[in-house]
């Protein structure tokens, strides 16, 4: 993934629904391993979330970082 983007993650079908993420984090990097996302965020830090565990994760494209 290029450029940085937002990441919102959903905990419950009732947040999804009302466009009020539980989690909301800046990246610039995101992998899928089988139930796991890797996100890198841009204060550098690295997070894995259990996808087992949210009921849905949607992405908005940001700015590029000039490729």
């Amino acid at each position: 993934m290029y450029g940085i983007t937002q990441c919102y993650i959903y905990n419950s079908i009732e947040s999804y629904n009302g466009e009020a993420p539980d989690v909301t984090v800046e990246v610039k990097d995101v992998k899928q391993s089988g139930d796991y996302l890797t996100l890198q965020d841009t204060s550098g830090y690295t997070h894995i979330v259990n996808l087992t565990r949210v009921f849905a994760v949607t992405y908005k494209a940001g700015q590029s970082t000039g490729y």
